[in-house]
């Protein structure tokens, strides 16, 4: 079984720390959201933007809640979002 994991930065973004671009396909906001594989001890991490017609999405896959989520969050990040 996995378990979630929210973070305080998943928190301040939540509350508005503008952490993440828009989506670049779609201006939507984004959301963070991670879990530990309990068989592998891995953290994957996804971020991914929240309009339901939309699929955008990236996900980053490492050994630490930091280091998954502050690279998942580069990778949206990077893409560049919608002006």
């Amino acid at each position: 079984m996995n378990k979630p994991i929210i973070t305080d930065a998943d928190r301040a973004h939540a509350l508005g720390s503008n952490e993440l671009k828009p989506c670049p396909f779609c201006n939507h906001w984004a959301f963070t959201h991670g879990f530990r594989n309990e068989d592998t001890d891995n953290v994957v991490y996804h971020v991914q933007c929240t309009n339901l017609s939309c699929t955008a999405r990236t996900h980053c896959c490492a050994t630490t809640e930091e280091l998954a989520r502050t690279e998942a969050v580069w990778r949206w990040n990077r893409r560049g979002g919608a002006t």
